[in-house]
């Protein structure tokens, strides 16, 4: 949904930063991955995954779009399996926190996206309605 606002080295570290999401629990879902072949496909076609350390990540992302539009999608895959397991949350608190973003601004996208979860669940309901 934001990835346009990120250029291919954000992209790549999005892809990364994902997978990691995906399978820190241990459990990969089948939404998860849908979630991320989402986002592969809103990318530039030869962006491929890019590794970093978390510590360097704000070198990267400097303005205050590029880390919201990360932080959102990221939040967003750790959403896609209706789980916010506590290692996700774990490791998007780090990444928010390497990214200078207040811990109250975090929760706020938490919540945002949440909603948006419903919403979508919402439509889909509306959808199959007859």
């Amino acid at each position: 949904m934001f990835i346009s606002f990120l250029n291919k080295d954000q992209q790549g570290i999005l892809l990364s930063l994902s997978k990691k999401i995906i399978n820190i629990d241990g459990v990969v879902e089948a939404q998860e991955l849908a979630l991320y072949d989402s986002i592969v496909a809103q990318c530039e076609a030869d962006v491929e995954p890019k590794e970093m350390k978390l510590d360097s990540i704000a070198d990267y992302f400097s303005s205050q779009k590029e880390k919201i539009a990360l932080l959102l999608e990221l939040v967003g895959v750790a959403h896609a399996d209706e789980n916010y397991h506590e290692l996700e949350r774990n490791i998007i608190n780090d990444i928010s926190e390497a990214l200078f973003i207040d811990s109250s601004l975090l929760e706020d996208m938490e919540s945002w996206v949440h909603r948006q979860f419903i919403l979508m669940k919402e439509a889909r309901i509306f959808m199959e309605a007859e």
